[in-house]
């Protein structure tokens, strides 16, 4: 029986103190890659792969599944590895793996959550049966007012491979907002991403 060669990206090892992880991230890319080149298992705007940890022992012989469920954990709990249930039958528990880097980020459109506000309104027509500025264009004025000094910062962490969550770290590190005050989260950035505007660029 021959050897199986391994690959891995140092820096991640270097990042991960762990080469083991740095393999597991090799496999889930190539995996993630795979699907988005052949446009499957995309779910909310995302490129999903799934497997389980006993199928991943199988892939890397000199780990047990106890050990990659802990490695899986550590980058979960780093803020890279990102976990859903996107199996058609829901009582299947598989385990749905993404990775929070932009490349992985399709134009599918993203599921908005339950207490997002209602949308802007429509322009009216005035009284000459021209329209009137209403206040769903005054809205998307705001709105691109607000992007303006965002969109940079945005753009160069995409250019430099960073993840969405250090994105939204950096907007919260200078100061920028929501434009209803909170602080950033990864999927403020996830959806100026998906926007009109930003991907075109």
């Amino acid at each position: 029986m021959s050897d199986k060669s391994y690959s891995f990206s140092v820096s991640d090892a270097q990042k991960w103190g762990s080469a083991d992880i740095a393999s597991i991230l090799h496999k889930i890319r190539f995996w993630l890659d795979k699907n988005k080149a052949n446009n499957t298992h995309i779910h909310d705007g995302r490129v999903w792969t799934y497997n389980s940890a006993e199928a991943f022992s199988k892939l890397f012989p000199w780990l047990s599944s106890s050990q990659i469920k802990r490695l899986l954990k550590k980058l979960h709990d780093g803020g890279l590895l990102l976990k859903g249930n996107h199996s058609e039958d829901k009582l299947k528990k598989a385990n749905w793996y993404s990775l929070d880097e932009p490349e992985y980020i399709v134009g599918a459109p993203v599921k908005t959550p339950k207490n997002a506000p209602e949308p802007p309104a429509e322009k009216s027509k005035g009284q000459h049966g021209g329209f009137r500025k209403g206040a769903g264009e005054a809205t998307g004025q705001r709105s691109q007012q607000h992007l303006k000094p965002i969109l940079p910062i945005i753009t160069a962490g995409i250019e430099a491979g960073k993840t969405l969550q250090a994105i939204s770290g950096e907007l919260n590190d200078r100061g920028f907002k929501t434009q209803t005050g909170r602080p950033f989260q990864r999927n403020h950035v996830h959806k100026i991403i998906n926007r009109k505007q930003l991907r075109n660029k």
